[in-house]
């Protein structure tokens, strides 16, 4: 099949789906697995075949919940098996004749413990039926459907939201006028999920019959649209592949590879391919205003955003460990040097605007307001307030030295570990501070990212929050021997890196 659709199964992703395809003369709506531990394929054979899809391709695919996958939109034929269109939905022929290949906008969900297929009815604004978009889960119930071709329309930049506990439609509007350009085949990826997911757009086939080379980033929240500045031009390309690399908090690696650069060349039937690879390194900075608003300065107003930090384009792509390392060090220096830089003239600008202002001479405590912190009183980079963490009662687990629980910091879950009272005595906290110190320095791929500490009170350490540990896994099923020894090679790097830094 020369064009299908594909998506791993969470929270365990385990298994890789994929659905349908063309090769050039017929599509098909079979649906395969491949079991990725032990790389076994497998056909799904659904219970309803009456119920089943259209023989397409071009369509989009997203797991809900546990067991559970949804499939939308495409181009192809209605099955000999059911020979029927989906009640409710949508189906435009590329001409007249029956029995034709057409566009569709049917919405189905695969059971996968049931083995069978079903057609949950929908509200809200529905995309009309469309092929080549991108339909992505942004959270636990959420997926985007972005641009596409619709063949009353064309190649468009219609996004839409499907709720998938209620199964309802909402089509963003643009309210501020930016957005990208429309296109189809082109790739996009969940940067970070919620309670702010983003989703990052690249490349794409223009109606402008050109192929694309610029990155957007979609606040779902708030459906506005901010185009990524790039250090280079990528090379225009679109059916390519792309995906978000998480590597801490504040770095993420955008990695596209092949695709099409453009069309075939007159009386040419091959299509031109591109063989290399594109890294784009996304580092979060703070983002503040250092003009006096109108209801005062407030540095609680302070935002965070995604920018491109590096750019890579080339035959072949690789970061040794040690370069890795330096970047996700580099990328958390960066974001903390920066808050540090816009607080500062932050500061700088109260103090003016407080000097300049015609009020009469301030308190001693308003003056300490609009008072800079002294280079010996700034507290360390990674000291987090304890107004930004937000605490909830589910506990991770406990030992002799504290508890841990998730907490949201920023609007990402993160491990909180509280110390008991008892032992943070004086002494301790200089010690506590020594190795918190120690750890903000320390970055490994195979170490738990440390993201801050807060210092107010009882000590809290912030750290990465897991999906899963280790004594969970090892209770649900036993290791394959292969596993264990990823795994005991794994701990061997971490630990060498500790005691050779």
């Amino acid at each position: 099949m020369i064009s299908y659709t594909v998506h791993c199964l969470p929270p365990s992703g385990d298994a890789l789906y994929v659905y349908g395809g063309w090769d050039g003369q017929s599509a098909s709506n079979s649906l395969h697995t491949l079991d990725l531990v032990t790389l076994n394929w497998k056909e799904l054979t659904p219970s309803n075949p009456a119920d089943a899809p259209m023989k397409m391709s071009g369509c989009g695919m997203v797991a809900y919940g546990k067991n559970q996958l949804v499939l939308f939109g495409g181009f192809g034929l209605p099955s000999s098996e059911n020979g029927k269109i989906q009640p409710g939905s949508m189906f435009f022929r590329r001409n007249s004749i029956s029995g034709e290949k057409g566009w569709t906008n049917e919405l189905k969900v695969f059971n996968i413990e049931e083995g069978a297929w079903s057609s949950p009815k929908t509200t809200g604004t529905c995309p009309p039926p469309c092929v080549d978009f991108t339909f992505t889960l942004v959270d636990d119930h959420q997926a985007v459907v972005f641009g596409g071709y619709q063949p009353r329309t064309g190649i468009v930049s219609d996004t839409y939201i499907l709720n998938m506990e209620t199964w309802h439609w909402q089509k963003l509007e643009n309210l501020d006028g930016t957005s990208p350009e429309a296109r189809d085949g082109h790739t996009a990826c969940l940067i970070e999920g919620r309670p702010h997911p983003q989703l990052l757009v690249s490349g794409g086939w223009g109606s402008n019959d050109k192929a694309i080379g610029d990155a957007w980033i979609l606040d779902v929240n708030s459906g506005t649209w901010r185009k990524l500045a790039l250090p280079q031009e990528v090379s225009p390309r679109f059916w390519h592949s792309a995906e978000a690399i998480r590597y801490s908090l504040r770095l993420r690696q955008l990695v596209m590879f092949g695709g099409c650069p453009g069309t075939p060349e007159s009386g040419g039937a091959a299509w031109p391919k591109l063989a290399n690879t594109v890294m784009l390194e996304l580092g979060k900075v703070s983002v503040f205003s250092t003009s006096p608003p109108e209801g005062g300065f407030d540095d609680e107003g302070a935002a965070e955003e995604w920018a491109v930090m590096d750019m890579v384009e080339g035959a072949q792509f690789g970061l040794p460990m040690r370069r890795l390392r330096e970047r996700i060090f580099l990328a958390e220096y960066r974001a903390a040097k920066a808050e540090e830089l816009a607080r500062d003239a932050l500061r700088k600008c109260q103090v003016n605007s407080f000097q300049a202002s015609p009020t009469p001479t301030p308190s001693l405590s308003e003056r300490e307001v609009f008072t800079p912190v002294s280079k010996e009183e700034e507290k360390p980079f990674w000291v987090v307030s304890r107004e930004e963490v937000e605490f909830t009662l589910e506990e991770v687990g406990k030992g002799r030295w504290g508890i841990v629980r998730v907490a949201t910091y920023r609007g990402t879950r993160v491990a909180a570990r509280c110390l008991y009272s008892q032992i943070t005595s004086e002494d301790n906290r200089k010690i506590f501070m020594e190795c918190m110190d120690m750890s903000a320095k320390l970055r490994h791929p195979n170490l738990l990212p440390f993201v801050g500490a807060i210092v107010e009170g009882e000590p809290i350490i912030l750290t990465e929050l897991m999906a899963t540990n280790l004594k969970s896994v090892l209770e649900k099923d036993s290791l394959l021997q292969y596993q264990v020894l990823a795994i005991g090679i794994d701990v061997t790097r971490a630990l060498n890196f500790l005691h050779t830094t």
